[in-house]
């Protein structure tokens, strides 16, 4: 009995494994991760005016990088 069980044991591993296929199909990947941050400038530089007024101009974009002395805005001289 045992030398059944063993040589059933021996024929049963030699049997190629089952594989379940599907057909591939095209389709959009959508890939999100939510999540909660806070972003922060690699280094804070503080802006300030010499002067008090209202602004009347900015002749920089949002997110432009300025150099040092750069007009950053106008003001009212009123």
């Amino acid at each position: 009995m045992a030398a059944a069980a063993l040589t059933w044991g021996l024929l049963r591993r030699s049997e190629p494994p089952k594989i379940h296929f599907t057909r591939a199909r095209r389709q959009t990947l959508v890939s999100t991760l939510p999540s909660n941050g806070k972003v922060e400038p690699f280094e804070w530089q503080a802006v300030r005016a010499e002067t008090t007024g209202l602004v009347t101009e900015v002749p920089v974009q949002d997110g432009q990088q300025a150099a040092r002395g750069a007009v950053l805005a106008r003001l009212s001289d009123a």
